[in-house]
């Protein structure tokens, strides 16, 4: 329950304040394992990644760095 208020909070900030959208979501695949990467053009590449996914699969998520 606090991961869900903790990203709605994030996605509500950047939305307010960085007018972010998501486009694309419905190519997203639904059951099979994908990857997704971020072009590093700031440090909310996180946030807007895991923001972009729908709630089913943001729980099985894994973000990594190098």
């Amino acid at each position: 329950m606090l991961n869900a208020a903790a990203m709605a909070i994030s996605r509500t900030s950047l939305v307010l304040y960085h007018r972010y959208t998501v486009q694309g979501r419905e190519h997203l695949p639904k059951t099979t394992p994908f990857v997704m990467v971020a072009n590093h053009t700031s440090h909310l590449d996180h946030l807007c990644l895991r923001n972009a996914l729908p709630l089913s699969i943001r729980v099985r998520t894994h973000p990594l760095a190098a």
